[in-house]
């Protein structure tokens, strides 16, 4: 039996700059809250062979599964309009942006956090 750690806020909203900022340099446009979802499932829930049976790490707030796939609200995860926005990170209807040179940005924020 291993231990599952558990990242705090800001590690949490450091991986979903680094998704969003990769996405949006990938496909030139931002990224829907229900996709972001999903792609955050998918980094912690699969390694290279597939599924896995648990994450690799918690989140501050859980995913639920439903029938159209996982949720997990994105706005509390990431504290809300004013903590993203210290974050760099913008909601526009139902899609959130971010600066792409901010890839680089998240990414070393992960690797200096040990993530």
């Amino acid at each position: 039996m291993s231990l599952i750690k558990e990242l705090t806020r800001e590690p949490t909203i450091d991986l979903v700059r680094f998704i969003i900022a990769y996405y949006i340099k990938k496909y030139n446009r931002g990224v829907k809250a229900e996709v972001l979802v999903k792609l955050l499932f998918l980094v912690l829930y699969t390694d290279e062979k597939g599924l896995i049976d648990s994450p690799r790490v918690r989140l501050p707030e859980e995913f639920r599964i439903y029938l159209k796939g996982p949720f997990v609200p994105i706005d509390r995860l990431l504290g809300g309009e004013l903590e993203m926005s210290k974050y760099g990170i913008a909601k526009v209807g139902d899609s959130y942006y971010i600066n792409v040179n901010a890839l680089e940005d998240a990414y070393r924020s992960l690797e200096k956090r040990g993530g």
